[in-house]
């Protein structure tokens, strides 16, 4: 199988982790020494499929490929999946569990993704000086002008009771 689109790792940073040598004896389907990349690729994808699972909901995979620390899990993962290729027990367990333990937690929105933001929420706070006086019989929102210092103002407040309505 070839790479999706978008994977948040590659081939050579998986190799970096488990080394040629395992890729070889987990990964050589032909018996041929020789490494099956289909092989590779497919447990690439699995990999890049689990963390997509948790963490589409929140982040889009442009987002999700910036990040130094998903394409740590996703080469982690890719090579805890070819580990266990043959039947074999995974060599990477404990790094498995603590890894879905985050993703949990990033799905669950108790944490984020540190320097990305979430799709629906935008980087720049907003704010309003809008006011909506109900007890003014015209329905038309009034600007309110802003007093941000903790100077005195010589700006009139109409308070509500100016306008027939209640203290």
């Amino acid at each position: 199988m070839t790479l999706q689109t978008t994977t948040y790792c590659t081939a050579v940073e998986v190799e970096r982790l488990i080394s040629q040598a395992a890729i070889r004896q987990f990964g050589d389907h032909g018996q041929d020494d020789k490494v099956d990349l289909n092989v590779l690729h497919d447990h690439i994808n699995k990999a890049t499929n689990f963390i997509d699972l948790y963490l589409r909901s929140r982040y889009t995979a442009a987002n999700l490929a910036t990040s130094d620390l998903v394409n740590d899990w996703a080469i982690t993962l890719s090579a805890h999946y070819l580990s266990m290729t043959r039947g074999n027990p995974g060599i990477y367990d404990e790094q498995f569990a603590e890894i879905k333990g985050y993703l949990e937690a990033l799905h669950a929105e108790t944490m984020g993704l540190p320097g990305i933001t979430k799709d629906d929420e935008e980087a720049s706070p907003s704010m309003s000086n809008l006011t909506v006086d109900r007890s003014y019989n015209r329905n038309t929102i009034r600007v309110t002008p802003t007093n941000s210092s903790n100077l005195p103002t010589d700006l009139v407040r109409h308070n509500v009771n100016e306008y027939g309505g209640d203290n």
